[in-house]
């Protein structure tokens, strides 16, 4: 009984002190590189842009040239990497149907990826391209410039003819 009255009297006298603790603080950086396309605070490497050759009558005598767009990208894709990276390779595929075409029901049109605003180089299908990093860390520029050679004699259906690109950086 003494015990408890002891307990008693213990919890109910007002300390006054202090307590100091410890918390952690962390962040993680991994090694790897960051792709962006000109927006600013976009993290995400899902959507890169688009190759739009826009609108064009069923037959086209000219080349219809399109550079990537999306926020910013004026053509071209940022790569960010971190120190000790000192070259990425991009590989661009041929798409959903692997050789190149923009599809609409059974139809299709060819068109080509490029490496230059000239469209003289190309991405080859499934092979990589290396870039070298720079040593002060600065971004990498990766020009995507899209080309469909005229189409004077054969009508195509109307639609909309479309393909999906994937594009994979590797460090």
């Amino acid at each position: 009984m003494l015990a408890t009255a002891g307990l008693g009297a213990w919890s109910t006298v007002a300390q006054a002190g202090s307590i100091t603790g410890q918390i952690s603080v962390a962040l993680r950086v991994s090694s790897g590189c960051q792709v962006t396309n000109g927006a600013s605070g976009n993290d995400s490497i899902g959507n890169l842009g688009t190759l739009d050759f826009g609108t064009v009558s069923p037959t086209w005598n000219s080349p219809l040239a399109a550079n990537l767009s999306g926020q910013g990208t004026s053509g071209q894709l940022q790569v960010t990497c971190a120190p000790g990276i000192t070259a990425f390779t991009v590989t661009v595929d041929g798409g959903l149907r692997g050789n190149r075409t923009l599809g609409y029901a059974q139809n299709t049109v060819a068109y080509e990826v490029f490496q230059n605003p000239a469209r003289s180089v190309t991405y080859p299908i499934g092979t990589p391209k290396t870039f070298n990093v720079p040593q002060d860390g600065s971004a990498v520029t990766v020009p995507i410039y899209g080309a469909v050679t005229p189409n004077p004699s054969t009508a195509k259906v109307a639609g909309t003819y479309a393909d999906t690109l994937l594009m994979t950086l590797n460090f």
